[in-house]
């Protein structure tokens, strides 16, 4: 499968425009949250000031009630009229005082008020709002206030008199300009009738104030219980909040903008490198090895053709591609997890050649270790390995193969090599000939097998041979001098393994025999192997 084209990249490539909304929009609710909750402070201080100024009135009243309660003359004569003046000149807020003669009717009519004086017709007020405030007080809104043809205000009525309260005056030096001014239950709660402003605002505020987006943009309070005759429901108008939080919601949104732009950005290159061959690979060792699999390529005696081993190579394939040794050894490599890589392969193979183990205990597993994980500065590390101690414990014949171009300084990985020499592991110098090891070093190594390289295996069956094959002969030499056995890599041909066959090989793999396969085909090879019996 091409990566480029792969579902899951094409899905990954929509998460980077994903998370910068996220931070955009995001942020953008951080700070209108903030500016909200400032919003709302300056909403609920006016609304104290109103309610101030309120409960100021409501005194007034009870005040002005008692007052005219106790009036002497009752009706409207000059000298009643005049006490009524005198009250009205007394309380501010009072538009004006009016008086009804006969209160047992349904009725209210009032006859003459300390403004206009006695009125030639009879002031006739409508069915009063349902809210009835404490004393069985009535109400009515938009009453018109004398000689003032443009104000409106309340009238509340207690026993014969009647009260009108301006509305414009309660409201003076208020900003708002959407409230609502409504009546209270009974109770001092809820809602019983509106009184001014605009219809509705106080069921808008029931409704929004479980929003957490706009609720700061509301306030409602009422007067005390017991002084109380009206509530004030507020709500911040779009023209006021963009006049005075106009730089800050700017601001705001650039702000957003940008974390939201820089998150894309970042979000789009960790992606990217986590997509990269490089991420992907790097990130497979930290996890623990998924993709990473073990296929087996067999050792075999060449004598009898027999299966004695197998080298354990890696495989790395996901969801996007495969990805083959010669490019993900090199990253590997440079991001140092060659360790971390080794302790994952090992996990793998010894579990997953139990059954050949448990058959023949003298089963050789060849697995690579990288040289720069054998110097001096590690071996703590090797000590520590649980698949080692796991290895040695169950007397595992595990072969350790070191390339030869990475050997350098013998004295570097002496003590690791003598380390894994005294857990009774096997030591393996790999692709032997494309270094630059001399005899002493191999004495030094103390190695128990050379792989020659399968550069020079290929040339041995030509009608001329090539300068490398012609080589072999002379590396056999080499390794019965130090005492070492030989395994040929890359055998291809039985005439291959009759030459080395002759010159004392002992050992070969290769495609002649087996190409690298999975688990259960490895087995299968290994037991249908004929009169395959366990080794003594």
């Amino acid at each position: 499968m091409n990566p480029l084209y792969s579902p899951t990249r094409r899905i990954l490539r929509g998460v980077p425009p994903i998370i910068g909304l996220l931070f955009f929009f995001g942020t953008a609710i951080l700070i209108w949250m903030g500016i909200s909750a400032q919003i709302q402070s300056d909403l609920l201080s006016l609304q104290n000031r109103i309610l101030e100024r309120g409960k100021r009135v409501a005194l007034h009243l009870d005040r002005t009630f008692f007052e005219l309660s106790v009036l002497d003359n009752p009706g409207c004569n000059p000298l009643f009229l005049q006490g009524m003046r005198r009250l009205l000149y007394v309380y501010d807020q009072i538009g004006d005082i009016e008086y009804v003669p006969d209160p047992s009717t349904d009725r209210t009519v009032a006859t003459c008020s300390a403004v206009a004086g006695v009125f030639e017709t009879p002031h006739v007020y409508p069915e009063p709002l349902e809210a009835n405030t404490k004393r069985s007080r009535m109400m009515w809104r938009d009453v018109k206030l004398p000689f003032e043809r443009y104000l409106n205000g309340f009238a509340i009525r207690e026993g014969q008199f009647i009260i009108l309260i301006n509305e414009a005056g309660m409201l003076h030096g208020f900003e708002q300009e959407v409230y609502e001014i409504y009546a209270p239950q009974e109770d001092g709660s809820g809602f019983s009738g509106h009184l001014a402003g605009i219809i509705g605002l106080y069921r808008d505020v029931v409704v929004n104030k479980s929003n957490p987006l706009i609720a700061n943009l509301y306030a409602n309070a009422c007067l005390p219980s017991g002084l109380g005759f009206f509530c004030i429901a507020t709500k911040e108008s779009w023209r006021t909040l963009h006049r005075k939080y106009g730089f800050l919601l700017t601001l705001g949104i650039m702000s957003s903008l940008l974390i939201g732009t820089l998150a894309f950005a970042l979000s789009h290159r960790n992606l990217k490198e986590r997509l990269s061959q490089t991420g992907r690979i790097r990130n497979a060792v930290r996890k623990g090895g998924d993709p990473y699999y073990c296929v087996y390529q067999p050792i075999v005696r060449l004598s009898d053709g027999r299966i004695v081993g197998c080298e354990v190579l890696a495989r790395y394939e996901d969801e996007f591609e495969k990805i083959y040794p010669d490019t993900f050894i090199p990253i590997i490599e440079r991001q140092n997890l060659t360790w971390e890589f080794t302790t994952i392969i090992m996990r793998q193979a010894f579990d997953a050649l139990k059954p050949a183990i448990e058959a023949d205990p003298n089963f050789k597993i060849s697995i690579n270790f990288y040289p720069r994980d054998l110097e001096k500065r590690f071996l703590q590390r090797l000590s520590d390995s649980e698949q080692l101690r796991y290895a040695a414990a169950n007397v595992y014949t595990l072969n350790c193969e070191v390339l030869e171009t990475g050997i350098g300084d013998i004295d570097s990985i002496e003590d690791a090599i003598n380390y894994l020499h005294g857990q009774g592991f096997q030591v393996s110098i790999d692709d032997f000939g494309t270094g630059y090891s001399n005899l002493s070093q191999l004495r030094e190594i103390n190695a128990e097998f050379l792989k020659i390289d399968k550069s020079f295996i290929q040339g041995l069956d030509q009608h001329e041979a090539s300068i490398r094959s012609s080589l072999v002969p002379h590396i056999v030499e080499i390794a019965g001098i130090i005492g070492v056995g030989v395994i040929a890599e890359g055998i291809e041909t039985p005439e291959q393994v009759a030459i080395l066959q002759k010159i004392g090989v002992e050992y070969g793999q290769g495609y002649f025999f087996s190409h690298p396969i999975e688990r259960d085909a490895f087995l299968q090879k290994l037991f249908a192997q004929p009169h395959y019996i366990a080794a003594a």
